[in-house]
């Protein structure tokens, strides 16, 4: 293992997990594990410690094997590239994978996927399975089936299900379908719009509550039918009966978040890939449903991409 407590440099494997963790002592290791352990070549891991006062980052050292208290580090180990990120300002759940996409991933045409602190995988082939999903090179977005700690006394799974018809994905966000283990390609962060993703009832940067819907709606618009795909197998364990998961601390407020990110208009589908490429480079496309002011062009090298195929 290599390890350096230099600042972390950004990634450019082909598949990417972010790992954000808020007071995860209890689960992280385990979290870390199931992705560590996964038998795919090619792996980038971002570890986001989004201002923990319990020992995730403690314990996150220790896994590493890195003796010193605080700072960032990265890491080689089994294979995969790691980078520990401790965060100087709150980011919540979607904001720990936003700002990972765009600061810390310079590969656009990177797999990107979230495991949530309390979680893990379930299988050491999870990553695989999901990334045959991308073995077209029409699909931008893929999630599978997760186990539902809540659900799993009643013999069901999870929340994961088949998008709803293009007909429905863009007149209403009344439906909800992509959930854990969920991923998609790292260029569609750079075409949504960052005020759809800042608290309205807070004024922070990012939602507190609903953040991954605030992310997951425009992605799921950009892309619909045509660029996604479900797996329904079960490779996910979603801890949502944990105290640490999100839906238990917000209980409260969650379903007034959720209306709200709901009431947003929806973004336009991206058509194909040369479509895509003009709005990562901050084309105007002045026919899209959702009028956005282009954030500037992420971090991320020059890409090429294919003219769009003749019918």
């Amino acid at each position: 293992m290599q390890v350096s407590l230099a600042s972390p440099r950004p990634l450019t494997n082909r598949f990417i997990v972010v790992i954000p963790a808020y007071n995860a002592a209890q689960t992280i290791a385990r979290a870390i594990g199931s992705v560590t352990t996964q038998r795919f070549d090619d792996l980038g891991i971002i570890i986001r410690n989004d201002l923990s006062t319990d020992d995730t980052g403690k314990i996150c050292r220790r896994l590493f094997g890195i003796e010193t208290a605080g700072g960032d580090f990265s890491a080689t180990y089994a294979g995969k590239e790691i980078l520990y990120i401790e965060n100087s300002n709150k980011l919540y759940g979607g904001g720990n994978t936003y700002d990972s996409v765009m600061n810390w991933v310079h590969n656009p045409e990177a797999v990107v996927a979230v495991v949530d602190g309390d979680d893990h995988l379930l299988h050491p082939d999870a990553i695989t399975r999901l990334s045959y999903a991308y073995r077209d090179a029409d699909i931008w977005l893929a999630w599978s089936q997760h186990q539902s700690t809540a659900l799993k006394a009643s013999g069901q799974t999870g929340y994961s299900n088949p998008l709803p018809g293009d007909d429905i994905i863009y007149s209403s966000r009344q439906y909800w379908s992509v959930s854990h283990f969920r991923s998609c390609k790292a260029w569609l962060f750079g075409l949504i719009d960052p005020e759809d993703l800042k608290d309205p009832f807070t004024g922070e940067q990012f939602f507190r509550v609903a953040a991954d819907a605030a992310l997951l709606y425009p992605i799921i618009e950009m892309c619909g039918n045509m660029h996604s795909r479900f797996i329904d197998e079960v490779l996910y364990a979603y801890e949502d009966k944990l105290p640490t998961n999100e839906a238990a601390i917000y209980q409260g407020i969650q379903q007034e978040y959720t209306a709200f990110i709901r009431s947003k208009t929806p973004y336009r589908p991206l058509d194909h890939k040369a479509e895509a490429a003009g709005a990562f480079l901050a084309v105007d496309l002045t026919d899209r449903v959702k009028p956005m002011q282009r954030p500037g062009v992420p971090a991320f090298p020059a890409v090429v991409l294919p003219a769009p195929k003749k019918n």
